[in-house]
């Protein structure tokens, strides 16, 4: 996720990186 900092879930694209999350944590459980 380029030009994503580490305040993550508070970015204006947050939903993109809260899914982006649940998909890594989802795949490798």
């Amino acid at each position: 996720m380029p030009d994503r900092g580490h305040s993550l879930t508070i970015d204006h694209a947050w939903p993109e990186g809260a899914q982006t999350t649940l998909d890594f944590v989802e795949r490798d459980a």
